[in-house]
């Protein structure tokens, strides 16, 4: 299963205490703009394109790039920075390792998609 980059979002940010809010402003202070890097580079490396996991925040697939080389270059130099970015990346790549409000937020969307596509439907004139 795709996680979306909503729950990825809603997981580091719980995890790192910052406010999502922050991440979808120009505001490129710590800690937003590493939050939202990791973001990014974990929607990528979860199967979405440059190009939307940028969109996501507002942003193209150069920021997404620069983002990666960034993370990379984090995992490779700061042992602390690696292993919370590998448990990120485990807990995003695993689904047996969701928290009950993860997966409570993951069907209330689903709810109101599906509630939302079902009024379209019924929008419809055959």
């Amino acid at each position: 299963m795709k996680r979306t980059i909503e729950f990825i979002e809603m997981l580091v940010c719980e995890n790192e205490y910052v406010e999502a809010e922050h991440l979808h402003t120009s505001d490129r202070s710590e800690p937003y703009n590493t939050v939202r890097q990791m973001i990014m580079v974990l929607a990528v490396e979860g199967g979405y394109t440059f190009k939307d996991a940028g969109a996501y925040f507002g942003r193209d697939h150069s920021t997404v790039i620069s983002a990666r080389r960034s993370i990379y270059n984090r995992i490779e130099t700061e042992k602390p920075f690696a292993g919370k970015y590998q448990h990120y990346r485990s807990v995003c790549g695993n689904t047996d390792k969701c928290s009950v409000g993860f997966l409570a937020h993951e069907l209330a969307r689903l709810k109101t998609e599906t509630m939302a596509l079902v009024n379209q439907l019924n929008q419809i004139a055959i």
